[in-house]
């Protein structure tokens, strides 16, 4: 098999050359073609400034009104200033044309599987879950870390700036190093999720590994990649390492009311906890979470496609009790890996049942979602689960220069008539134009930056065909999956 060679991301030294990368948009206006200047920027230190200028600015932040044309001032990692117009003496990004908003964030997903990005594309629930453990059991380091990286760069191509890696693949301390190296190395703002090994492997140290990890590997809440706890709900004493640790708690939640009431009874669930999936609950179990004030990530791609403990996300469920859910992948083994999907197949389901209810005439007033409300799922509330609000999620002087350029005026996005709109209902990733992650642009011009995506290719292939043989799954280009 191909040897693995990791391309090292962590110093300029190391990068391939940025210029083809950083060409110039062949259309007639050229808001972008800065090719020189970027890298400039990006390797620059905390004063540097840029003046991001005339887009089309959607904050999500009550405190910072939305913009018909307005200007952004970055300094260092952090916004500066939001204005219709900012008279600053610095480099600038002509924007006009394109919609400014925050990044995505995802709550919830295992990176590490997606060198098999759908391998299995009609796989339900069951199947799912033994084919992967099939594939955990020989998993290396190195395709820990090839996966994480891959599934990092295509988050970020399609608009993502921050996600959380529920990572069940700790199969050996090597195996959770490997995983946030490949978080570190993608330049993506990142929740290392510590979670036990898939297949229960021997040489796994899980739970107290993450003793170490919080020690000596992940010690800061202020970094770029940061540290939780990834519990199964029926293990409390792994819960109380959490606790003891300080860390937030995220937890796949299904079919097992009793087990939450019993972490209820524990004491162990708190607004730091995020809650996954959530279907087949009982109204205790959800007055509990509500009470607490824990989190909701939804993944309703998953839910309703591999048929999760029944198939239907629970979102009016949610709702009705007054709780706004982040949303999330999941797994690309069979799903879609970008946000725009997960918004849309949130905005429909809902309405979809709120619209039946008024048709059948039972006599209550469900509203309908808008889309207001799912990019604040994909914002703001993503924020909120991942205990980053503070930072993240909403754009507005003080926090991180985390944002994204959405073209306005592409074939499939013209005119714009409603900002919001063309987000959640218009543009997909192709029109994601520009991604900057704490002040450093990660994807510019329609490219990410610093990325030898032909030999990210040759690594993916090689581990996905390792995994393959080793583990004696079944491929098919051209069948049904598992």
């Amino acid at each position: 098999m191909p040897s693995f060679v990791i391309p090292d991301y962590s110093s300029s030294a190391g990068l391939p050359a940025a210029a083809p990368i950083l060409s110039e948009r062949a259309v007639s206006r050229t808001p972008l073609a800065l090719p020189e200047w970027v890298g400039q920027h990006n390797m620059g230190g905390e004063g540097r400034r840029l003046l991001i200028r005339g887009a089309c600015i959607v904050t999500m932040d009550p405190a910072v009104p939305d913009l018909v044309s307005g200007d952004v001032l970055i300094e260092g990692s952090r916004i500066a200033a939001i204005a219709p117009t900012i008279d600053a003496d610095c480099e600038s990004v002509d924007a006009r044309g394109m919609i400014l908003c925050p990044g995505f964030i995802d709550t919830h997903r295992h990176c590490w599987q997606n060198v098999f990005r759908r391998f299995a594309p009609n796989i339900l629930w069951l199947t799912y879950r033994a084919t992967s453990d099939q594939a955990a059991i020989v998993y290396r380091p190195e395709d820990v870390l090839i996966g994480n990286l891959l599934t990092c760069l295509g988050a970020i191509d399609s608009g993502v700036t921050t996600l959380l890696d529920w990572s069940h693949i700790s199969n050996s301390p090597d195996h959770s190093d490997a995983a946030i190296d490949g978080l570190r190395r993608s330049g993506i703002r990142a929740v290392y999720g510590y979670g036990q090994s898939r297949c229960n492997h021997p040489n796994s140290l899980y739970p107290d590994d993450i003793r170490r990890l919080r020690r000596d590997v992940l010690s800061s809440d202020d970094g770029l990649v940061t540290l939780c706890l990834a519990a199964d709900i029926d293990r409390y004493q792994h819960w109380r390492i959490g606790r003891e640790l300080g860390l937030r708690i995220t937890a796949h939640a299904a079919r097992r009311p009793e087990l939450m009431a019993e972490i209820h009874r524990q004491g162990l669930m708190a607004d730091d906890t995020t809650f996954i999936h959530c279907t087949d609950l009982d109204d205790l179990a959800w007055r509990h979470i509500s009470d607490s004030g824990a989190t909701l990530s939804l993944a309703v791609t998953s839910v309703a496609q591999l048929g999760v403990a029944g198939g239907l996300p629970p979102i009016q469920r949610a709702l009705d009790l007054g709780i706004r859910p982040s949303l999330s992948i999941d797994v690309e083994v069979s799903l879609p890996g970008d946000m725009f999907t997960q918004m849309r197949a949130m905005l429909a389901l809902q309405r979809s049942a709120a619209n039946e209810r008024r048709m059948r005439g039972d006599g209550k007033d469900v509203p309908c979602l808008s889309v207001r409300d799912v990019l604040g799922f994909s914002t703001v509330e993503g924020a909120r689960a991942l205990g980053m609000l503070h930072k993240t999620g909403t754009l507005a002087p003080g926090k991180q220069a985390d944002l994204i350029l959405i073209e306005a005026d592409a074939i499939n996005t013209l005119p714009l008539n409603n900002a919001i709109g063309t987000i959640v209902s218009g543009a997909d990733g192709r029109n994601v134009t520009a991604v900057m992650i704490a002040g450093r642009w990660a994807k510019w011009a329609g490219a990410l930056v610093d990325v030898d995506i032909s030999h990210i290719r040759r690594l993916a292939e090689a581990s996905r065909d390792w995994v393959v043989e080793q583990s004696g799954l079944e491929s098919s280009l051209f069948g049904d999956g598992y």
